[in-house]
């Protein structure tokens, strides 16, 4: 994120990169106070967070694998 924002700033135009974990909601409500403290508003917003397993047969998927997708898949979209 750090180096998309320089590229951006070097291109002449202005860009911070906030982050936070988006399964949990204080923390997302503490990313956008402080984005909104330093820029006034959002006009933007890219949620690219995934985490756990990504692939192999379903047979083999845990409970956890399942609980991580639905944070990621569901949990992260609300907070967001």
């Amino acid at each position: 994120a750090e180096e998309v924002a320089a590229a951006i700033r070097e291109a002449g135009g202005t860009a911070q990169p906030f982050g936070a974990d988006v399964r949990d909601a204080a923390a997302v409500h503490a990313m956008v106070d402080a984005i909104v403290a330093e820029w006034g508003r959002i006009d933007g917003v890219v949620n690219n967070a995934i985490a756990g397993r990504q692939s192999g047969p379903l047979a083999e998927a845990t409970p956890d694998d399942f609980a991580t997708a639905f944070d990621f898949g569901c949990n992260a979209v609300v907070n967001t």
